[in-house]
């Protein structure tokens, strides 16, 4: 669900957002406290018993900013709720599982990584930390994301990437690396640690050339192509895009203009605008085009390049799907 700020000061968004929100509350009346993936809006019921951390630990924004501007805490307190009920269930060494059983509070796949079902839920506990002031989301924060760096983290001939892992023995699963892990560098550097940052960008760039365009899933040892689609991502981008405001290195720059520019020449479509690729070593589109494209995709693009615009949008907090929160 998307709540967006009432930056026109139109009373009317606000009572919608409050509308849709009261009948998605239900998601988060589980026996754990943890949140189910879906909801009947006609019915009330909710369902789906096996849900990821993004899709329990993902809604902080959006709620949080729902109770600022409808000055009502229950949002708030809900989504956050969830986010520690979810963060208890961490291994020793403080690492999450892929998915849970939401009614058993049980892991049903103990792998844990920075690749999609997992990738928002570092991103939001930062950024409402932030957002919202909140001391004790930071320190959940601080302390997953050390045990990322610290279990997660590989190095090879080809750089410095992190791991499919388990989440009980730190042990590795599979070298796999995602578009969405390409989001990493970016976590990394608004939070602080420039120079886990720069290292994990340069991975993110070799990984992006090594086939034109970064396919979906990658094995960072062999470069065997796990998943071979592009789908129009916008992690790699970001990336650049962070890294180039932190650092000011031209680096970033032209590799964020290499994206782009990348994108357009094998995404677009004279007819209909872009497409997303079927395989990107042969280049074939399909007839998709994800909603995230514009919001996200192109909107770090447009920010690489217009210093003006990006000095304002310091002003919000940008969630990883590229909803602007102002601060």
């Amino acid at each position: 669900m998307c709540i967006r700020d009432r930056t026109d000061g139109d009373p009317k968004f606000l009572q919608l957002a409050t509308t849709l929100a009261d009948k998605m509350m239900p998601v988060f009346k589980s026996s754990w406290g943890l949140t189910f993936r879906n909801i009947n809006l006609k019915t009330g019921v909710a369902s789906g018993e096996t849900a990821n951390p993004n899709e329990i630990g993902g809604l902080m924004l959006e709620y949080g900013k729902l109770s600022q501007l409808g000055n009502e805490p229950k949002y708030f307190n809900a989504a956050k709720s969830a986010e520690k009920n979810l963060y208890a269930k961490k291994s020793k060494l403080n690492l999450l599982g892929a998915t849970i059983d939401i009614r058993a509070g049980q892991w049903t796949n103990p792998e844990t990584h920075i690749m999609e079902g997992m990738d928002i839920w570092y991103d939001d506990l930062y950024k409402s930390a932030i957002l919202f002031d909140d001391a004790e989301i930071m320190e959940m924060y601080t302390i997953s994301i050390l045990a990322v760096i610290k279990y997660l983290k590989e190095f090879t001939s080809m750089g410095t990437w992190y791991e499919l892992g388990n989440m009980n023995y730190g042990t590795q699963v599979h070298p796999e690396f995602s578009a969405q892990s390409c989001s990493f560098p970016a976590l990394l550097a608004i939070s602080g640690n420039i120079k886990e940052a720069e290292n994990l960008m340069e991975s993110v760039i070799k990984y992006w050339t090594e086939y034109s365009v970064a396919p979906e899933q990658m094995n960072y040892k062999t470069k065997q192509v796990i998943s071979a689609s592009y789908l129009l991502r916008s992690q790699p981008i970001q990336s650049a895009y962070v890294l180039y405001r932190s650092t000011n290195k031209t680096r970033y720059l032209k590799a964020g203009e290499l994206m782009y520019t990348t994108v357009v020449k094998f995404c677009k479509n004279n007819v209909n605008g872009f497409a997303a690729l079927r395989d990107v070593r042969t280049l074939e589109k399909m007839d998709q085009m994800d909603y995230y494209f514009f919001s996200s995709t192109l909107k770090y693009s447009y920010l690489l390049f217009n210093p003006e615009a990006a000095i304002e949008a310091d002003g919000y907090v940008i969630s990883g799907n590229g909803m602007m929160f102002k601060r």
